[in-house]
């Protein structure tokens, strides 16, 4: 937020962001592109969910895809009373072909609006089943509720895990044990109900990511969420446990190798969510004994 601020008076407009508190968005890096007087900010979530926002002064960058894009790719919408596109789709190449090729079920979202003399634009790659998915009509509300970067709370931002704690008022637990290879990414407190998610990832550059979220929120606080897959109950300490394998947030998955464990203790709602990617698959789940291993590590 501090880079955004010193960008402001090189491009010539006050900066705006995300309502990050809504998705679990954090922001992961800032692009500016002065000669253009646009910019670049690029989100993610623990998830795999990557949205970005672009905006700047004039009109439309040039894009080439947009020209391609067929008539029925594009569809008009109003913005805050403000004239905009959307667009569902994308182009694909096709191993063995030398033509592009429109796939209109791709999982990309994007819209873009103008405001006066500013252009806005937001893009939505992934359909990840363990987050919101943040469809058309919750990018429009995003696009309507933008903020000022100076005037953003601290609520939905990336932070450590003291920060977060203070944020929250409770007494946040940190792993000592994790999964071989991961680290810590950062901590948020993604809403107000006194929740501090913990965020842990394998390195982006070391193939597949593998993610790890330990949700501590105030015991009720929250509602607590089980997907469709079958429990089986456990022990953390004195605890009683719930594992659940294939756990996901959407409807009934064909393939879905994460694992949750959520247990209650101490006044605090316990989540820890462990999950790879498809191309991992299940021999990569930690099992019920690996991931009480985790919460028993907790301190």
């Amino acid at each position: 937020m501090c880079e955004l601020s010193t960008l402001e008076a090189q491009l010539g407009f006050s900066v705006e962001v995300l309502p990050l508190q809504s998705s679990e968005l954090v922001v992961e890096r800032v692009v500016p592109e002065p000669a253009s007087q646009s910019l670049a900010i690029y989100y993610t979530n623990p998830y795999s969910l990557d949205v970005s926002l672009r905006q700047g002064l004039g009109e439309f960058p040039s894009d080439e895809d947009y020209r391609l894009i067929p008539p029925e790719g594009v569809r008009s919408v109003r913005i805050a009373g403000s004239p905009g596109e959307i667009v569902r789709g994308m182009f694909v190449q096709r191993a063995g072909e030398d033509q592009l090729e429109w796939w209109p079920s791709a999982a990309m979202l994007r819209m873009r609006w103008r405001e006066d003399q500013r252009w806005f634009e937001i893009s939505r790659f992934g359909t990840p089943e363990f987050s919101k998915v943040l469809d058309e009509a919750e990018l429009i509300w995003m696009a309507e509720h933008l903020e000022r970067e100076s005037s953003t709370a601290a609520i939905g931002f990336p932070t450590t895990a003291e920060l977060a704690e203070s944020q929250a008022g409770i007494d946040v637990k940190i792993p000592v044990a994790v999964p071989a290879g991961f680290h810590f990414r950062y901590a948020q407190v993604p809403d107000e109900a006194g929740r501090v998610m913990l965020v842990y990832s394998t390195p982006a550059d070391s193939g597949p990511r593998g993610f790890m979220v330990i949700n501590e929120t105030r015991e009720g606080a929250d509602a607590r969420w089980f997907g469709t897959a079958k429990v089986t109950h456990v022990t953390v300490g004195q605890a009683g446990a719930r594992y659940v394998a294939g756990y996901n947030r959407g409807g009934e998955s064909a393939y879905s190798p994460a694992e949750l464990l959520a247990w209650s203790e101490g006044g605090l709602d316990f989540e820890i969510l462990h999950f790879t990617t498809a191309e991992d698959g299940y021999n990569m789940r930690l099992g019920p004994e690996g991931m009480v291993a985790v919460a028993e590590s907790l301190r």
